[in-house]
């Protein structure tokens, strides 16, 4: 598998630095390409094969509406955030996964696994 290019959304510099480390564990499959702090820079940024997305990301544009306008992208959006309450919308915005914070290094690992299945699935066709 190659490596995935991904872009970091979040408003909290602590979450971003987290993430960047759990994902700087696994250099050889994930390569950060961007950090957005906020829907307009998201918007703007994301180019990539994955996106890790907080859903509040205080201001009046949250995580949902950044899925909303990239949704005709051909990009995996994995909802990061402290809210359980807004699974069932991830899911059916088509969202590839949906990790509570604190995001721990097992979360990524079996992210990775599911990514790699995908990618399998999608190269038999």
């Amino acid at each position: 598998m190659s490596t995935i290019k991904c872009i970091i959304v979040d408003d909290d510099f602590d979450c971003i630095k987290h993430m960047t480390l759990l994902l700087n564990q696994f250099e050889k499959e994930f390569k950060i390409i961007n950090v957005a702090k906020n829907y307009e820079e998201a918007v703007f940024l994301i180019d990539t094969d994955l996106v890790f997305l907080d859903i509040d990301l205080r201001s009046e544009k949250n995580g949902f509406d950044v899925l909303y306008n990239i949704k005709f992208k051909n990009i995996a959006v994995v909802f990061t955030t402290r809210f359980d309450q807004f699974m069932i919308q991830a899911i059916r915005c088509s969202a590839f996964d949906y990790l509570l914070k604190p995001i721990e290094i097992e979360d990524i690992e079996k992210l990775l696994i599911r990514l790699k299945k995908k990618k399998k699935q999608e190269l038999s066709f």
